[in-house]
C-alpha cells in the first residue's frame, strides 16, 4: 500500500486481502488473478504501481512472481468541476486539468446539493445495492440504505421519492423529514409565482398535481403530465396526446401553449425546442412558433442562445435562429452543457462512445478529455 489514504485490495480468486500492510499469497501457475482496490470512506484509489499501472482493475497472469502496489489518497475537501459517471469505472471529477476518482462504484443517480448549508455543494450519489451517500471533506457518509426512485435539488435539500414510503427531504441539520406519505409519480421543481424561489411540483397518481412551498400543499391540476419543467417563472407541462402542452403560473393559471403532444421538449434561455413527430422540430420563444427541422433528434438542448440537436447519424447541429451549423459529424451517446475547462463559460460536452468524452468551447474546436464513454455528466452549481 502507498499514499496518504487508506484502503484494501482483494483478489479473485481469493487469497489477497490486504489492508495497510503488505501481504502475499501463492497461486497456481497460469491463474488469471484480478486485484480490486477498495478505498475507505475518506480515501480514493489513485493508481497501481509495479506489474500493473493505471486505475482500472489489475489483471495478472500468474506465470511468475508479481509485485503490485496500490496507492490511496485523501482527496481535497470539496468536489468541484465536472462530476462524471463512467459506469463500471465509477465516479470521477474533472477540474479542467486533472481527473480524480472519488468512488469506484457505478452510480445510478447523482446530484450536487449543499445539504450541510456551508455554501459548498456536496456530491450526492445513489449506488445500486449500496444505498445513498454524500461526500464531504473527502469522506463518504451513508444517509439511506435504499436508493430513491427519483431525487432533485430543492432549496439546499435533497428531495427524494421513496415510492410507497412517500416523499422525503434530507439535509444534515434536520435529517430525513417526511413531506407526504403518498407515492409520487413524478417530482420536479419550478418557480411558479415569479418569486425566484422554486417550489416542489409533484404528481400523485389518482390525486393530482400539487406544489409544495415548504409549508402548504396546493392542488393545481387533475391531469397526469408526461413531463414538466420550470421555465421563466412558470411550469411547462406536457399533458399527452389529449391535451398537449400547457404553462402554469399563480397569476395567470393554466394557459394552452400547443394542442399537440411533443415527444421531446428542451427549455433554454431563448425559449423551448419541441419535437412533434411527423410535424417536425419547432422553436417557441414564449409567443411565436417556428418550424426549424424535419429530422428527429435523439437529444435536444440549448447552448449559446441556440437549439442544439443530436441527430443520430447526421451528427450534432446548432440552430441560431436563422440557419443550422454542423458542430460534429459523430453521433453522441450523451450531450450536455457545462463549464468543462473552468473558465466560467459553458461548453458543449459530448460522449461519443468508443471515441470517448469531448468538449467544445465554441462548436468548432473539440477537445478530448477522456478515452472512456460517460454515462452522465453534471457540474457543481
Amino acid at each position: 500500500m502507498n499514499g496518504t489514504g487508506a484502503g484494501t485490495v482483494t483478489s479473485f480468486p481469493a487469497g489477497i486481502d490486504c489492508g495497510t500492510a503488505a501481504c502475499t499469497a501463492d497461486f497456481e501457475e497460469g491463474t488469471q488473478l484480478t486485484l480490486t482496490p477498495l478505498p475507505d470512506g475518506c480515501s480514493t484509489f489513485t493508481g497501481w504501481e509495479g506489474n500493473c499501472t493505471g486505475v482500472e482493475p489489475c489483471i495478472l497472469t500468474m506465470d511468475a512472481a508479481k509485485d503490485v502496489t496500490a496507492t490511496f489518497a485523501v482527496p481535497d475537501d470539496a468536489v468541484s468541476g465536472l462530476l462524471v459517471d463512467f459506469g463500471g469505472l465509477g465516479a470521477w471529477t474533472w477540474d479542467g486539468t486533472d481527473w480524480v476518482s472519488i468512488n469506484p462504484n457505478d452510480p445510478s443517480d447523482m446530484r450536487f446539493i449543499d445539504i450541510d448549508g456551508d455554501g459548498t455543494d456536496e456530491a450526492v450519489i445513489a449506488f445500486a445495492g449500496l444505498g445513498l451517500y454524500y461526500r464531504d471533506n473527502g469522506c463518504w457518509t451513508n444517509i439511506h440504505q435504499n436508493i430513491p426512485g427519483a431525487m432533485v435539488n430543492w432549496k439546499g435539500k435533497l428531495a427524494a421519492d421513496y415510492d410507497s414510503l412517500g416523499l422525503w427531504t434530507y439535509d444534515t441539520l434536520n435529517g430525513w423529514v417526511n413531506l407526504n406519505v403518498n407515492d409520487p409519480g413524478m417530482i420536479r421543481t419550478a418557480d411558479v409565482d415569479g418569486s425566484g424561489q422554486e417550489k416542489l411540483v409533484v404528481w400523485y397518481p389518482g390525486m393530482g398535481l400539487y406544489t409544495w412551498d415548504g409549508a402548504v400543499w396546493n392542488w393545481i391540476n387533475e391531469n397526469q403530465p408526461d413531463e414538466m419543467v420550470g421555465w421563466n417563472g412558470r411550469l411547462v407541462s406536457d399533458f399527452g396526446s389529449s391535451l398537449g402542452v400547457w404553462s402554469y403560473d399563480t397569476d395567470s393559471g393554466w394557459t394552452s401553449i400547443n394542442v399537440n403532444d411533443p415527444s421531446a421538449m428542451a427549455p433554454g434561455a431563448g425559449g423551448f425546442a419541441f419535437w412533434y413527430g411527423d410535424y417536425g422540430l419547432y422553436r417557441w420563444d414564449g409567443n411565436t412558433w417556428d418550424w426549424i427541422n424535419e429530422n428527429q433528434p435523439d437529444d435536444l438542448l440549448w447552448w449559446k442562445g441556440g437549439v442544439v440537436g443530436d441527430f443520430g447519424n447526421l451528427g450534432i447541429w446548432r440552430y441560431d435562429g436563422t440557419a443550422w451549423d454542423s458542430l460534429n459529424l459523430n453521433d453522441a451517446g450523451l450531450m450536455t452543457v457545462a463549464d468543462a475547462d473552468g473558465d466560467g463559460v459553458d461548453d458543449l460536452i459530448a460522449s461519443y462512445g468508443l471515441l470517448g468524452l469531448w468538449y467544445s468551447p465554441d462548436g468548432a474546436v473539440w477537445n478530448n478529455i477522456n478515452l472512456n464513454p460517460a454515462e452522465a455528466v453534471i457540474r457543481t452549481e
